[in-house]
């Protein structure tokens, strides 16, 4: 499981340190869990998180099948709906739309968002994976990202 820090504008226009909480059931799953164990140990985690404080839990999981990955996030939304933690799903915008996410988070990959945003939920929160400047230059500018990740 890991930890981000990015920041936004409070009411008072000061910054403040935007918490997410990335899973990584693979990690428990491949210490011999099984895939419904690491589905109820994440969502723990997520509502521990949620009640800690946090902003954001990017569920992960692309090693689930489609079943149980949705399962995994409607049961992720559901625990997390009496907090204010937003919860997005990486690169499944089929699974974050059926479970009621809200929103997504998108690979550092060639990508139309400005095409594909009009499909979503005007809500939503979009995010972006980018692993160099050319990647934050790509989409620098073109408000179809809410907040983008820099990564390894």
């Amino acid at each position: 499981m890991v930890g981000l820090r990015i920041c936004h504008g409070d009411k008072e226009g000061m910054k403040r340190p935007i918490v997410m909480f990335v899973t990584g059931g693979e990690i428990l799953h491949g210490s011999g869990q099984s895939s419904e164990a690491v589905v109820r140990d994440v969502v723990s985690l997520a509502f521990a998180w949620a009640k800690a404080g946090v902003d954001i839990v990017q569920i992960r999981e692309a090693w689930l099948s489609d079943r149980a990955l949705l399962e995994l996030v409607r049961l992720t939304v559901d625990s997390l709906s009496s907090f204010t933690t937003k919860v997005i799903v990486n690169d499944r915008s089929d699974i974050a739309l059926s479970a009621k996410a809200d929103g997504i988070h998108l690979k550092d990959q060639p990508l139309p968002i400005e095409r594909i945003r009009a499909y979503w939920p005007s809500d939503w929160l979009v995010g972006r994976s980018v692993h160099d400047v050319n990647g934050v230059n790509e989409i620098n500018g073109g408000g179809y990202v809410d907040y983008v990740l820099a990564g390894t």
